[in-house]
């Protein structure tokens, strides 16, 4: 299981530290990461998650769907 501490990557984007960690150690049967599934998975169990997750990380997912969203409507 890949924890916070395993990743020692230093860049504001969670997407940008995953792929280079898993650049600098690869996924067994030379698989790479997407950040879709991961995305979409949380997107989809938020309302699971959101209890799992400290105020200020709820925050930044909030406020990333919000610029999301603006750009759409």
């Amino acid at each position: 299981m890949l924890t916070t501490t395993d990743i020692v990557v230093e860049h504001p984007r969670i997407s940008q530290r995953l792929k280079e960690h898993f650049k600098n150690n690869p996924m067994p049967n030379n698989r790479k990461f997407k950040h879709l599934p991961p995305a979409l998975y949380f997107s989809k169990n938020v309302g699971n998650l959101e209890n799992q997750l400290s105020d200020s990380d709820f925050e930044r997912f909030q406020k990333a769907f919000d610029a999301l969203n603006a750009l759409i409507d």
